[in-house]
């Protein structure tokens, strides 16, 4: 049987929102950072893609000042307020005299860790990143934790108050994109030409000089693009919620 060719992982990114569009493509120059272009065989093409990648950052950074009004910024304070409560919960427990207790502290704990310090990410990261913290401390393994420690309540605080903020930035995001100065949906696109280009030929590289073929680069690529296309479904499925909401 004949072996079938190697593909990445493709899905419709140009549906991405804004911040997370530039997330994903944040996440891709790392890799070609650490791998670096040329080696990779991809320094033509990269060229050209990356000056209308560093474009769309600045247009962001533009949109995202124009969204933090105060009502955003009173929401991240009271979010941020709730973060730290339950990080600092979390802490506490880790030296409490019931040995189940510290045993859940120290497992919660180390999930903390490796979101590192949300708090001093960009606002949008810090959105995208307590989202996927509240997904993972409720999965089944994890909650029996969060619930021993009696922090369901908080937790599902913060993930009420991290909801509300990323719907102020969904409700904003259509008139901030329409702007005539911002010009992110031709940026967009450009960016989108350049990188499907891109993985283009980073598929023709392996077929003309095998699997080996910058194999640990393409590997982490499609572990990155497959996170993504699961964001973009998760986000398809709450502004289907929402819609359904006010009908």
């Amino acid at each position: 049987m004949k072996k079938a060719a190697f593909t990445l992982i493709r899905f419709r990114y140009e549906h991405l929102r804004n911040e997370t569009h530039v997330e994903l493509h944040r996440n891709f120059n790392a890799l070609v950072d650490q791998f670096s272009a040329e080696t990779l065989g991809i320094d033509p093409l990269y060229a050209v893609y990356k000056p209308w990648y560093d474009e769309e950052v600045t247009a962001l950074d533009v949109i995202r000042k124009s969204w933090l009004t105060g009502e955003m910024k009173k929401g991240d304070r009271e979010r941020g307020l709730l973060y730290r409560g339950f990080a600092g919960q979390v802490k506490s427990y880790r030296y409490h005299f019931d040995a189940d207790r510290r045993k859940a502290a120290q497992a919660l704990g180390s999930i903390l860790k490796h979101y590192g310090n949300i708090e001093r990410r960009r606002f949008y990261e810090k959105t995208a990143a307590i989202a996927d913290l509240h997904r993972e401390l409720v999965k089944p393994e994890n909650f029996v934790r969060v619930t021993a420690l009696g922090l369901v309540e908080w937790l599902e605080a913060l993930a009420q108050a991290n909801l509300h903020i990323e719907e102020l930035f969904m409700a904003r995001v259509d008139e901030a994109a329409q702007r005539p100065d911002i010009h992110m949906r031709s940026i967009r696109r450009e960016v989108d030409k350049a990188f499907r280009s891109i993985l283009d030929l980073l598929e023709s590289l392996v077929r003309v000089k095998g699997e080996g073929t910058n194999k640990a680069f393409l590997a982490e690529l499609n572990t990155c693009m497959t996170r993504y296309r699961d964001i973009l479904a998760q986000e398809a499925g709450r502004r289907k919620a929402a819609v359904g909401s006010f009908q």
